[in-house]
């Protein structure tokens, strides 16, 4: 009597996978080529197809994963693989690691626009800016006239016109976050009064 034995596919499987490190804000393209296949019925990477899920603070393009802005943690990304074979084609799920490498992103200066202050009258108003990396920012200011005095606490900017003087100034203020800057330059007008 003759035995006769067919063969039928068995799946693959995702052992593990090779480091994945991106920069913060770059989108990465996962391959074949970063996974470990174990597959005993098919020459792994040859006709294999990868499959990337969506997941939490990433966007799934075919195999390319954008990550949320300024997303800066480890990434956990579900993938699987397709030998191409007609049953059990699919293998486990695997989570791959992606080891995300921070940036520093500039500080954003928040809009001051034009000002405005009477003929021998100071003015102060309130600086603000936003850094999603750092709290401590620092603030620097000039003016372009010798007749408009600056000065800065903390965040708080005093523009002081000289005695009887009227007309406009450019004002300059400059937020850093001890590596980035953010700038605008504004107009300070000093009215007359009697």
């Amino acid at each position: 009597f003759e035995l006769t034995v067919d063969p039928v596919n068995d799946p693959s499987i995702i052992t593990g996978q090779v480091e994945l490190i991106t920069v913060e804000d770059t989108p990465l393209v996962i391959t074949l080529d970063n996974l470990l296949v174990t597959d005993v019925d098919n020459n792994y990477p040859e006709d294999f197809t990868l499959t990337v899920l969506a997941g939490d603070n990433y966007t799934v393009e075919g195999t390319t994963i954008t990550l949320d802005s300024n997303f800066d943690e480890d990434l956990t990304v579900p993938v699987f693989v397709d030998d191409g074979e007609a049953a059990d084609s699919l293998s486990n799920t695997f989570n791959l690691t992606v080891v995300v490498t921070p940036v520093n992103d500039a500080p954003v200066l928040a809009d001051i626009g034009s000002q405005q202050t009477n003929e021998d009258t100071s003015l102060t108003i309130l600086l603000s800016a936003e850094d999603v990396d750092n709290v401590d920012l620092i603030y620097s200011v000039s003016s372009e006239s010798p007749q408009v005095s600056v000065t800065l606490d903390g965040n708080l900017l005093t523009m002081t016109p000289a005695l009887n003087y009227n007309g406009t100034a450019n004002i300059t203020v400059t937020v850093s976050d001890g590596f980035l800057t953010d700038g605008e330059t504004f107009e300070l007008t000093v009215t007359p009064v009697n």
